[in-house]
């Protein structure tokens, strides 16, 4: 369950398309309300308020394990969950040669390297968090800017007690049935009435040249901006600002929060109207003497774009019916929506609870299926070993497979060479002895820990064999034999298995690793090989050989040999 929570990449996929659904619902709503600003202005809120809520609920529900969908996403850091591609045939003309094990290790510590199969990080792939971060602090820099500039504007502004401003603004003050009558202020940064609403009470701005002569209807103006305040929508304002924060790359956050500001606009054209009972003709009339003012974030202006102004007039024109409040039983019934719709969203996720029995069985047939392709490739190398090609891309085919496996304990004994008080280590035996000068001691081994060093100066047969026999961990089976192997002018030497059978003959037997020409460089420093072998049916026994047939200096070091499973 843990690593399925903190799968981020699925994650992420799952939120952005939860989103993206949501913030389309909530824009499709508000069109389809469009002759009811205040329920339109309503549905688009919800909607992002679903969009800041659905992360923490849809990670609950992932931490929780209670999605009610069958299966689990694929984990990147399962040991079955991507296994790899292989093909139909055993042998791929053409395929890659490079016999080197996915498996490998590194020389210092001995610790595993990543497998080739392992997917690496792209360059974009690493960029976008950056990308994503920098322009999420860009557009939270932008907002807290332009916050400290409404902030600005208010503190520089001197106050006003003129009484065409006062008396509209007691006037709309109370047919909003505000407790106390906000206070005026005017300033040259200000273009047309505009409100803030971040304090205890709210402030009404006006421009700073005198306009108390004109005849300006500022009762109804004065009604439209407190409306805001009324409605709470610097609120809903800050909420699509943070949904910004969050998705600046989405082009819908930034739709929703264009549409909310008109959304606001229309609805409390509707609260001046219908609250001062003002004829729309003489309304429009007022907007059109209103200069547009591109307001700074979280100040709400009477006209803040010159195309939402035209066409907030012609609707004010041609409407027939302004509906400025929302209703307590819709309000109730939306919230409820967003309950459900948020609920629903985050269950609707994988999760082990609902379906694990089928989890299980799907992951055991995929496992079952790669394990009878790494048999069917570990049973060709004992037809193609005359073929270099076909041996490497049958190798190049298995080692990638069964690098996804896991593989069992070491059935070797004495792997390292550490334990005996002979000439030879403890359960090792060395066949045609006196045709190399075998050497047991400290430093021979990898990373300079005891080893064993071989040496044959002439001949080709007989060879000689540092050889241990186990018994086998079954039949039809696959194993993975491992060795750290060190080679100078070593003209061939063999990492061999012999499987015999309850009478100790031979069954079948395999070079599981060639050093020396023409298979490898004769000469190299300390390397891991890694091979996979297929145990035939009527193995009892195994022999585990290190065999030396031309001349050459080899060190050897950490023989193992484990059971692969899936």
């Amino acid at each position: 369950m843990e690593s399925n929570a903190l799968n981020t990449g699925w994650f992420l996929s799952l939120l952005t398309l939860q989103v993206t659904v949501v913030l389309a619902a909530g824009l499709a709503a508000s069109y389809l309300l469009r002759s009811h600003p205040a329920r339109a202005h309503r549905a688009l809120t919800l909607a992002l308020v679903a969009v800041v809520v659905l992360p923490a609920a849809t990670w609950s529900v992932r931490c929780l394990d209670i999605g009610f969908l069958e299966g689990t996403p694929a984990s990147s850091t399962g040991s079955f969950a991507q296994l790899p591609t292989f093909s139909e045939s055993p042998i791929e003309t053409g395929a890659m040669a490079d016999t080197e094990s996915p498996v490998t290790r590194d020389a210092a510590s001995g610790t595993s390297a990543p497998t080739r199969s392992s997917a690496h990080t792209t360059v974009w792939q690493s960029a976008i968090p950056w990308l994503w971060g920098a322009a999420s602090a860009f557009a939270g820099l932008y907002f807290l800017l332009s916050f400290f500039g409404g902030l600005r504007i208010l503190r520089s502004a001197r106050l006003v007690t003129d009484a065409p401003y006062t008396d509209g603004a007691r006037h709309a003050s109370d047919k909003l049935r505000l407790a106390v009558t906000p206070t005026i202020f005017a300033s040259t940064a200000v273009r047309c009435p505009s409100v803030w609403c971040w304090r205890v009470h709210p402030a009404l701005l006006v421009p700073a040249e005198d306009q108390a002569d004109r005849d300006t209807d500022w009762a109804t103006l004065f009604t439209h901006e407190l409306a805001h305040y009324v409605r709470r929508d610097h609120l809903a304002d800050l909420l699509s600002a943070l949904v910004l924060v969050a998705l600046p790359w989405h082009p819908l956050a930034w739709w929703a929060r264009n549409r909310l500001a008109l959304l606001s606009e229309d609805a409390c054209d509707d609260w001046a109207l219908t609250t001062n009972g003002t004829d729309a003709a003489g309304y429009a009339e007022s907007l059109l003497q209103v200069a547009v003012q591109p307001r700074p974030a979280f100040v709400q202006a009477m006209a803040s774009n010159r195309s939402h102004l035209v066409r907030r007039i012609r609707r004010i024109t041609t409407a027939d019916v302004f509906r400025p409040r929302v209703g307590r039983t819709w309000s109730a019934c939306a919230a409820l929506l967003l309950v459900c719709v948020v609920v629903a969203a985050a269950l609707a996720q994988p999760g082990t609870t609902a379906g694990n029995a089928t989890n299980e069985s799907s992951e055991r047939t995929a496992s079952n299926a790669s394990m009878e392709r790494a048999l069917e490739l570990a049973k060709a190398l004992s037809d193609q070993r005359g073929d270099e090609e076909a041996v490497a891309a049958i190798r190049s085919e298995l080692n990638e497979l069964a690098g996804g496996f896991q593989v069992g304990e070491n059935l070797l004994m004495n792997s390292g060479f550490e334990n005996g008080d002979g000439l030879v280590p403890e359960s090792w035996a060395v066949r045609n002895e006196s045709l190399i000068q075998f050497e047991w001691n400290d430093g021979a081994g990898f990373a300079a820990t005891r080893g064993v060093h071989i040496t044959k100066t002439e001949g080709k047969f007989p060879y000689a064999t540092l050889v241990q026999t186990i018994d086998s961990p079954g039949e039809d089976c696959l194993v993975q034999l491992i060795a750290h192997v060190k080679a100078n002018e070593v003209g061939k030497a063999v990492l061999d298995l012999v499987f015999l059978d309850e009478k100790g003959e031979w069954v079948y037997h395999i070079w599981a690793q060639a050093i020396g020409e023409p298979w490898e460089n004769g000469t190299h420093d300390w390397k891991q090989h890694v091979a996979y072998a297929y145990v035939p049916s009527g193995t009892k026994k195994i022999e585990v050989s290190a065999q030396m047939y031309w001349p050459g200096e080899l060190w050897l070091d950490n023989i193992e040999l484990r059971e692969v499973k899936p």
